[in-house]
């Protein structure tokens, strides 16, 4: 039997944090979205979004 891993869902407590840190890790920047959204992609060129929170969306970039 062979099976296929399509979606995948994680709940972070700091989803932003996890991204920024993803980002450093792969050298990829973020690329953040009016919309709340982070975009990452990883080294393979696949993007994925992380949503932001109201207090990540407000603080400035670091």
């Amino acid at each position: 039997m062979v099976s296929v891993l399509r979606n995948v869902a994680v709940d972070y407590a700091d989803a932003y944090g996890s991204a920024r840190l993803r980002s450093a890790v792969t050298d990829r920047p973020l690329h953040p979205g009016r919309s709340g959204q982070a975009v990452l992609a990883d080294p393979e060129g696949n993007e994925f979004c992380v949503l932001r929170s109201g207090s990540d969306r407000a603080a400035p970039p670091s």
